[in-house]
């Protein structure tokens, strides 16, 4: 297995990569969403290499958190060396609006997805406001 830290995709896709894994599980329905948001492309990342760093991210955050429901203190201080990485404030958002997407993409938010996405925004300064007004500026929304 590779570590998450050490994938070799946009530094962007990676918060975002934690957040596909968070309940224990790589759902087909978030891969859809991803592909209608047209997410790969967006984020310039490779579909394969998306998905391994998710299913990286599946084997060393995504199941343990689903089995215990809380963050490991070694999980936040990645995801927060893994925020910092990205500095562009549109990929930011970016990341937040398809994140959103991500947790949402079967019709309920688990505490596990929310845990990890909460930790997005407030981190990079992004709004509900700036989120809301993302996805409805979102051609693809």
């Amino acid at each position: 297995m590779h570590s998450v830290a050490s994938q070799a995709v946009d530094p962007s896709a990676m918060p975002l990569a934690i957040v596909v894994s968070a309940n224990g599980r790589i759902d087909s329905c978030v891969v859809a969403e991803l592909e209608r948001l047209q997410d790969f492309d967006r984020l310039g990342v490779q579909r394969d290499r998306f998905r391994g760093a998710a299913e990286s991210a599946l084997e060393e955050i995504g199941i343990p958190l689903s089995q215990t429901q809380r963050l490991r203190s070694s999980d936040r201080s990645l995801m927060m060396a893994l925020q910092r990485v990205v500095g562009d404030p549109g990929h930011r958002l970016l990341v937040c609006r398809l994140s959103a997407a991500v947790i949402t993409a079967d019709g309920r938010v688990t505490g596990d997805g929310r845990q990890v996405y909460a930790s997005l925004p407030g981190s990079w300064g992004v709004t509900q406001t700036m989120l809301a007004h993302a996805i409805m500026q979102d051609h693809l929304h």
